[in-house]
């Protein structure tokens, strides 16, 4: 048996084939021994009508999966935040079956908190130590809540260690506590350096010149700018992969505008959506564009302002030109990155990608990448867990 903790992490997040941060962190210390089970919480009765609840069984199941505990929530019993006595007996009772799946050794167990809203379940694991890691502005979010915000500074104040993807999130914290949270920005799997792949059928059927976009189709993206850029320049093809959630996010009423833009710019007869596809495969997209590109928003307080996009090391990874919006996480990479703002920024920094290779060369952008892999990252995490548990405050990185 393992002499490490066992870990108990709750996020918001399915644990699925898109290969989120916390699945690479969680993944990578459960192959360095430590026993790890991944729960996103009890269903709630406002799951009803959702994919979630379509697809979740009447009662729980664990799946294991890259060698982590993946907790796989039943419909019952659910969750109901109008009835606290009841909502308050189904966390207890989804805490206590997480805990039995553990098998906590004598040196404890660690509970992981990805959210604030899992805040509830610490009263009933009883951690030995506790872990807060915000991989977004929750603050900035839809959904966010005064109790929401009490319940992170319950965890910010309880927290043996405190992570965030970008320093820039702690603004939103307690002013006594930002000194001691530690940045763990995002990297990049090593998956992204084997070999030459081949490019794949449907993007060799696409005319060069490339410009890639390959990601998470959100309010993020600022497609009001693409639409000019593309409009602009028609013999640029732009290819995009990744998941539309702007259609479902319409539906309930927010960022109908962003919606719009997504369909008025994928309708451009230069724009190729090829939608999803599995994580193994997006090394050979990446690296048969011409240009691969990060084009956020600006000039708002968006939760995108203080993101960590995993996309910027798998871009780097492929060696191709990049260029990106200057927000404050990739403004550091300007030696390897070109910086655009307005479209016509934009159109120069890719005219300059196509002409000269951009900012950067090849080897310079891939060894940047190869400084921020997962490996690495997960070393630095590590190595701040082994100091909380022998007592010590976690030192910087």
């Amino acid at each position: 048996m393992s002499t490490r903790p066992p870990i108990i992490a709750l996020a918001p997040n399915d644990w699925t084939g898109k290969r989120l941060n916390r699945q690479h962190i969680l993944s990578r210390l459960a192959a360095r021994g430590w026993p790890v089970v991944y729960s996103t919480g009890a269903l709630s009765v406002w799951d009803r009508g959702s994919s979630r609840w379509a697809e979740a069984g009447w009662l729980n199941r664990f799946d294991s999966i890259e060698g982590v505990q993946v907790d796989r929530p039943g419909r019952l019993p659910p969750r109901w935040q109008r009835r606290p006595a009841w909502d308050h007996f189904v966390v207890r009772r989804h805490a206590r079956r997480l805990l039995k799946r553990v098998k906590p050794t004598t040196a404890g167990v660690v509970c992981y908190l990805f959210h604030p809203e899992y805040w509830p379940y610490v009263e009933f694991i009883r951690p030995q130590y506790l872990v807060y890691h915000a991989f977004d502005a929750y603050d900035v979010m839809p959904g966010w809540s005064p109790q929401l915000a009490e319940w992170r500074n319950e965890a910010l104040r309880r927290a043996d260690l405190r992570v965030v993807t970008f320093q820039g999130i702690t603004r939103f914290y307690p002013e006594e506590l930002r000194e001691s949270v530690r940045e763990l920005q995002n990297g990049v799997d090593e998956i992204f350096f084997a070999g030459e792949p081949a490019c794949p059928p449907d993007l060799a059927r696409i005319p060069r010149p490339r410009i890639g976009y390959i990601g998470a189709i959100n309010p993020k993206v600022d497609f009001k700018l693409l639409i000019e850029v593309a409009a602009s320049r028609p013999e640029w093809h732009w290819v995009v992969m990744g998941k539309s959630d702007l259609e479902t996010e319409a539906a309930a009423g927010s960022h109908i505008d962003s919606m719009r833009a997504w369909h008025a710019f994928r309708a451009l007869a230069n724009v190729h959506y090829l939608g999803v596809r599995p994580f193994a495969e997006v090394p050979a997209y990446a690296s048969h564009m011409d240009v691969n590109t990060i084009c956020y928003r600006t000039g708002t307080d968006g939760w995108w302002s203080f993101g960590s996009p995993n996309k910027l090391h798998e871009q780097l990874a492929s060696g191709r030109p990049v260029v990106a919006t200057p927000i404050e996480t990739i403004r550091p990479f300007a030696h390897v990155v070109a910086l655009a703002e307005t479209p016509a920024q934009w159109i120069e920094a890719i005219e300059c990608a196509l002409v000269s290779g951009g900012v950067g060369t090849p080897e310079q952008r891939r060894a940047v990448a190869r400084q921020n892999t997962w490996e690495r990252k997960v070393d630095v995490l590590e190595g701040w867990l082994e100091e909380m548990l022998r007592g010590r405050a976690p030192s910087g990185a």
